[in-house]
């Protein structure tokens, strides 16, 4: 072939050429593509493959180097710069090229990968020094390490000996004791000699300086493995997959030979490495191993040691057996020690002596003896293969044998002894020896040497930690002398031993399984007495999925649920605990405990019943379980406390009399038990706010709390502490009381007697001490409150307010000093607080430095600002108040506290009612019944509304009636709240329930009355026989009626202080027993003492608005009895003209507009059926009043009903249907109005069917329909629309009224649909179809419904009959 001259320079500057175009297009390539989509999707690197991949595949470059490799005038030193430029172009290609994607080419990648396979096994064989080509053909060798190149590997070494890859063939090479590398290595230096003394280092170092190839970590793995470390050899081994895979992955070449070699390493270790944590995975990578080669020895080994592992003795038995089976391989081949890569160094030795150790689990001790003893004469030398340690373990078995034979061969130190001493003689650092010999010192001997035993279990955990024996021993040894943290440490050496580390420090990505339950469980009663609940769960857990049916162990996990707030899932663990109990014999007051645990799980629960049953049944099977009676009294007073939080009084009342008790009952067989003392003065403290004498009464509890103090006395305790003597031990166990329950304040005395102990015996514990000091002064501080209280004076036998005045300020004294005691032992905020709650009243500024100490302590709590806002609030400074109020609701806008304290700054400042309300309404929402100054507060501000006329819906009005109803279960006894819930019952028409508490509140006045004869109980007295006699007047209880108001006559006497406001209770007393008089039958008495009445107002001092008042009241009652007594209209008339002839004597202009007033004259005009008279009354008195008070008068009920019935009665029907459209379509009517209207409507309707005549219509204004049918609708969807503010009281007439009209139309209308029109202010939502026509169906289904919401109304029972009819 011609070729020309130059052409070789020619294609060498062309491939120079060529190789600068591609890395610039390929480094352009990368650039531009480095923010694209994909780049983003498939990441930088496998980017940049792509790109190399791309440009390469298209490169003349394999052309180029070809034609010089062929070139005849190409030089060899040009030739190998041409091959290795040529390697490199094909490896970077194979390395580059995408293995999945759409880019990915299998076959094309296949034959780069042999192309380059090629010239690097070429320049291998042809010895050229070429690092990568060397690495590839190696990397690649699809081989076991004993079928490994030798000869190349020693080549490696001797081209290039500084690699880290030359290290790690070095000691492979001197390992096998290669001849040909033993040869060459004459004449090293001698430090590289001495290098190789150390081949598992030199190995190491060869791994890590080559950390990208397999084959070095593969080298150094099985020396790990020879060494034993099975630890490090899996951590190398892992890479060593890695590798392997990633290897498979993206060049998709398979070494089947190594992943095979890496499987049974894999086998190994994890067989070794932490059992049984991995055992799964060994048997299934071994049963793979083993189905490509059933013989092989290391896997057989393997498998049968995790048979041991799992006690399956016979099966593991029989696989070494199999392993015994197969022939020894041969030592030497081809000059090589090939033997030494093997990993035991005589399997056939390793099986027996494991074959005799399977004797012995199997109990075939004579077997195991004859094999032992035999293997001992064979093996007992320094010669051995196996070294000392072996030897050792062959003492230590025959030592075991004979100890598991028993008798003297385990006592007699001629054989068990014996053979653990030699086998500490044959390796020193043997463990299992001192582990066993440990156990012949603890068990063997008589007595035991627990020092000796002791010191060979802690020999025997220092040298190996996975002597798990000898560490259970040590634990149990710690254990019973509470030295827990010798426990712990002990614990946590043994489960990282077992590969359980992670699990302690909660990052476990496995279920740990272990084989010693027992250090589990141990680390998780540290954890627990540490108080690590979350940490105790975890060890407990993994304690019993090894040992399930620990009873100990299910219920310590249960009790650490408990602590680590699970309580549900403690209740379950408790179950399994139990159910395990019920299958043995044992009694069941054998674990009262496990009862005990669960009544603790369902208290916090809040589940008290059940709890308290539960604890019931733990005294009736261990009775002598007498702490367990204060557990039982601390459950019942927090049950009492959630019971009250419901209100429910009565239940909570007993619950605390039991609390008592049954700390009594401790305290009857420990004087002394602290917790016992803390229980019984905490009910009683409870016991002292609950004002609820009568509704469950235990007369007992006076002896049980005397009994209680009469042991106090006894300890001296007034001598002990004389500094708080407002209560003494010694005067209350000599009181003398009744057969009775002790009233509040005296339940508040013990309490403070047994909070005086506790401060007492809890001096030297510092944060009890405080708690102590703090529950006194706040006993201390509720008696200084209590003490003046009418109500506690007046259940003295001789009263004496003075007395109990100085009284009180010696109880607030000595609690400033107990709160000064606790603060300089260790300040806190609650004692700040209550610091400055008792200089509230006395020193503002030293309250207000209490506060702001509080704040400071705890800077969190919104109580010190909400205190500090009460404490401005006081002192009048309104701003200061309401800021203090804001920042208490920014800290906790949930804090009821800081509400109410802003709407007393609200209602004190005058501001608007509507406002005051909603925060009252607030505060009451979200105490929950925890605040009665709130419930009162609210409850307050809606009935004020109401008198004012603020009109709300009934059932708006239960919720200040309900508010009241919880205070009053919690203080039954407070005349305030039950005067005022009897007001807002008797507003709602609750008639019965307003007398009946309106009667509760005159008894408890009475009683207060009588004791104190007060003026302010006069007074109070007085005005709650006013409003008995009131409400018994409006309900027809005349003679009642009379009664109870002479009795608030004769004490609101004119020497009472009140002002104008008792003289003119005094004449409403009048006004009202003459109107009960009448109401009696006395009706000229009656009228009598009427005109009295009227004639003494205009002589009277009172205020014109009140004789105003008053006059027109009765005014109006003398002229209905008069009506009633069938005199003369015209006389009944002068009587009513002449109200109005007096107020203007009296230059009187409000007179007139009393609605009652008005509306009565008119009516009596309208019943005379004079028309002149009727419009002349209504021009006089209605049309000068402002248009607010002629809208209110107009929408009044009775008064709208009067103007329907004379327009009915005097005018012609169009006449009356203008008069209904117009107050059909005025925009201010009521609901009132607007039902009355569509009733009306519907009879005029009905009188029209029953003459002959067609359905009317309204006259309504265009586009709107004023059919019976459509008002009605239209009025029960306005009723609808408005019962979210008003309630449902219109809802049963309102459905009443459509069933009349749906009849009337259905019956006698036309066929036609109507349509419900909103002619009002309240938009209607249009239906989405055209709406029903009238029919007999929907007539039955409204009138149904009105008879639901009303069943009492006959009418609707009626039209519910005539529509089915």
């Amino acid at each position: 072939m011609l070729m020309h001259g130059a052409s070789l320079n020619n294609a060498l500057e062309l491939t120079k050429l060529v190789e600068e175009r591609d890395e610039d297009e390929i480094e352009s390539l990368i650039q531009k593509q480095k923010k694209s989509l994909d780049t983003a999707r498939l990441g930088t690197a496998s980017m940049k493959g792509q790109v190399v991949a791309q440009v390469l595949t298209r490169s003349p470059l394999a052309d180029l180097y070809e034609f010089v490799l062929q070139h005849p005038y190409a030089s060899d030193e040009l030739r190998r710069e041409t091959e290795a430029k040529q390697l490199r172009f094909y490896h970077r290609i194979t390395l580059a090229m995408p293995a999945q994607g759409p880019h990915a080419d299998e076959i094309l990648q296949g034959q780069l990968r042999s192309k380059t396979l090629e010239l690097a096994k070429g320049m291998v064989v042809l010895g050229i020094q070429d690092e990568l080509a060397w690495r590839i053909f190696l990397e690649s060798t699809d081989a076991r390490l004993d079928s490994l190149p030798f000869d190349t590997l020693c080549r490696y070494v001797q081209l290039f000996p500084h690699t880290g890859r030359a290290c790690a063939f070095r000691a492979l090479l001197r390992l096998v004791q290669d001849e040909a590398y033993l040869v060459a290595m004459r004449d090293a230096a001698p430090e590289r000699l001495a290098e190789e003394t150390d081949l598992l280092k030199l190995s190491l170092d060869g791994a890590e300086q080559s950390k990208d190839s397999a084959l070095c970590l593969r080298i150094n793995t099985l020396f790990y493995m020879l060494d034993r470390d099975y630890t490090s050899a899996l951590d190398v081994l892992d890479q060593a997959r890695k590798l392997v895979v990633d290897r498979k992955v993206s060049l998709g070449a398979t070494l089947v030979a190594v992943q095979r070699e890496l499987n049974v390493y894999l086998a190994t270790c994890y067989t070794h490495v932490h059992p049984p944590q991995h055992h799964k995975a060994a048997l299934e990578l071994a049963n793979q191993v083993l189905r490509e080669e059933p013989h092989q020895i290391d896997v057989l080994l393997a498998r049968s040691y995790i048979d041991a592992q799992r006690g399956e003795w016979e099966k593991a038995l029989k696989g070494f057996r199999q392993v015994m089976a197969q022939p020894l391989a041969s030592g030497v081949v081809h000059g090589r020690c090939l033997s030494a890569l093997y990993l035991s160094p005589d399997y056939h030795l390793e099986a027996e002596a494991e074959t005799a150790r399977m004797h012995l689990e199997l109990g075939q001790y004579a077997d195991a003896r004859h094999l032992l003893e035999q293997l001992l004469e064979r093996c007992d030398t320094d010669s051995n293969v196996f070294g000392p340690d072996f030897r050792a373990r062959l003492w230590h078995q025959l030592g075991r044998c004979f100890w598991a034979m028993g008798g003297e061969f385990s006592t007699s130190p001629a054989y068990a002894y014996r053979c653990f001493i030699e086998s500490i003689k044959r390796l020193g650092t043997y463990a299992p020896a001192f582990t066993s010999l440990g156990q012949y010192y603890d068990e063997a001997i008589s007595p035991s040497d627990v020092v000796r035993s002791s010191k060979c279990f802690q020999r025997a955990f220092e040298l190996d930690a996975r002597e798990y024996e000898a560490a259970r021993r040590l634990v149990q040894h710690f254990s019973e002398q509470r030295e827990w943290g010798l426990v712990d440490v002990i614990a946590r050496r043994v489960v990282e031993a077992e590969g359980g580390a992670d699990v302690l420090t909660g990052e476990a990505s496995r279920v740990h399984v272990t084989q010693n339950p027992w250090v589990w469980k141990a680390i998780g009663i540290v954890e627990s007495t540490q108080g690590h609940a979350d940490a105790a769960v975890a060890a407990f857990q993994v304690a019993l999925r090894a040992s399930s049916k620990d009873v100990d162990a299910w219920v310590r996990l249960g009790e650490a649920y408990v602590e680590s707030g699970r309580p549900v899932a403690a209740l379950k663990t408790y179950d399994h605990a139990l159910h395990l109990l019920g299958k043995t014999d044992r009694e069941e007051s054998h674990y009262w405990h496990i009862y005990y645990d669960v009544a603790e799980a369902q208290r916090r629960l809040g589940r008290f019943d059940r709890a308290t049953d539960l604890l019931e049944r733990v005294l009736r099977l261990s009775p002598q379980q007498y702490g367990v009676k204060v557990v039982l009294a601390e459950t019942r007073l927090a049950h009492a406390r959630h019971l009250l939080t419901g209100g429910y009084s009565l239940r909570a009342l007993q619950a605390l009399h039991m609390a008592i008790h049954n700390a009594a009952e401790a305290l009857e067989k420990d004087h002394y038990l602290r917790t016992a003392w803390k229980a019984v003065a905490d009910a009683c403290f409870l016991l002292s706010k609950m004002d609820v004498m009568g509704l469950a009464s235990d007369a007992s509890l006076t002896s049980t709390l005397q009994d209680l103090a009469l042991i106090l006395g006894q300890q001296d305790l007034d001598n002990r502490l004389p500094a708080v003597h407002v209560v003494k031990a010694s005067s209350m166990s000599r009181l003398v009381v009744d057969e009775r329950e002790p009233h509040p304040p005296e339940y508040l005395e013990y309490a403070a007697l047994f909070y005086k102990y506790l401060a007492l015996v809890h001096a030297m514990d510092a944060q009890a001490s405080v708690l102590a000091w703090a529950d006194l002064a706040t006993a201390l501080c509720r008696l200084w409150w209590v003490w003046p209280l009418p109500a506690t004076v007046a259940r003295h036998e001789t009263p004496d307010v003075a007395h109990a005045e100085a009284r009180a300020e010696k109880a607030r004294t000595q609690a400033v000093e107990c709160t000064r005691v606790a603060l300089a032992t260790k300040p806190h905020a609650r004692l700040w607080l209550l610091l400055g709650n008792l200089h509230f009243s006395h020193d503002v500024a030293l309250a207000q430095h209490a506060y702001i100490q509080a704040i400071d302590a705890n800077g969190k709590s919104p109580v010190p600002w909400t205190n500090l806002g009460f404490l401005y609030l006081q002192a009048g400074d309104l701003a200061l108040a309401e800021e203090a109020f804001v920042r208490a609701q920014t800290i906790d806008p949930e804090w009821p506290g800081s509400w109410l304290g802003s709407a007393l700054v609200h209602r004190t400042h005058q501001g608007d009612a509507r406002v005051f309300t909603r925060l009252f309404e607030q505060a009451y929402l979200l105490s929950d019944g925890a605040l009665l100054e709130a419930d009162y507060g609210f409850a307050l501000a809606m009935f004020q509304r109401a008198k004012a006329g603020t009109p709300f819906a009934s059932v708006r009005m239960m919720e200040p009636l309900l508010a009241l109803h919880h205070y009053m279960t919690q203080l039954p006894h407070d005349e305030t709240v039950l005067h005022l819930s009897a007001l807002l019952a008797e507003q709602m028409g609750g008639a019965a329930l307003a007398a009946q508490r309106i009667e509760r509140a005159s008894t408890l006045l009475e009683t207060e009355y009588e004791a104190t004869e007060s003026t302010s109980s006069a007074l109070r007295y007085g005005l709650a026989n006013l409003n008995l006699g009131r409400i018994h007047l409006m309900h027809g209880g005349a003679d009642a009626a009379v009664d109870a108001l002479e009795a608030a006559q004769a004490l609101l006497d004119e020497d009472t202080d009140g002002g104008e406001h008792v003289a003119a209770a005094r004449l409403w007393c009048a006004v009202m027993i003459a109107h009960a008089q009448f109401m009696s039958g006395n009706h000229d008495v009656g009228m009598e003492s009427l005109q009295e009445v009227v004639q003494l107002l205009p002589a009277s001092d009172l205020s014109p608005a009140i004789i105003s008042s008053v006059h027109a009241c009765a005014a109006v009652l003398l002229a209905r009895m008069r009506w009633q007594c069938r005199q003369p209209v015209d006389k009944i008339a002068q009587d009513l003209d002449h109200a109005y002839v007096i107020s203007t004597d009296l230059s009187l202009s409000f007179v007139p507009s009393d609605p009652l007033l008005i509306t009565t004259r008119v009516a009596l005009a309208a019943v005379a059926g004079d028309t002149v008279q009727y419009n002349s009354l209504l021009a006089k008195h209605v049309a000068p009043l402002p248009p607010a008070q002629q809208t209110a008068l107009r929408n009044s009920p009775k008064t709208a009903l009067l103007s329907l019935l004379h327009l009915a009665a005097t005018f012609d029907r169009p006449t009356l249907l203008q008069y209904l459209a117009n107050s059909y379509t005025r925009a201010d009517n009521t609901t009132d109005i607007l039902v009355q209207v569509a009733h009306t409507f519907v009879r005029v309707a009905a009188g029209c069917v029953r003459s002959g005549e067609q359905l009317p219509v309204l006259p309504l204004p265009e586009h709107r329909d004023g059919s019976v049918l459509a008002v009605a609708r239209h009025v029960l969807h306005t009723v609808e629309a408005r019962a979210d503010e008003e309630g449902a009281a219109h809802w049963a007439a309102a459905h009443w009224t459509l069933a009349l009209a749906e009849s009337l139309t259905h019956q006698h209308g036309p066929a036609q649909t109507a349509e419900a029109d909103a002619p009002g202010e309240e938009p209607v939502a249009q239906p989405s179809s055209p709406p029903a026509t009238a029919s007999r169906e929907n007539a039955c289904r409204h009138a149904a419904q009105a008879v639901h919401l009303a069943p009492w109304e006959a009418a609707y029972r009626r039209t519910l009959q005539a529509t089915h009819d």
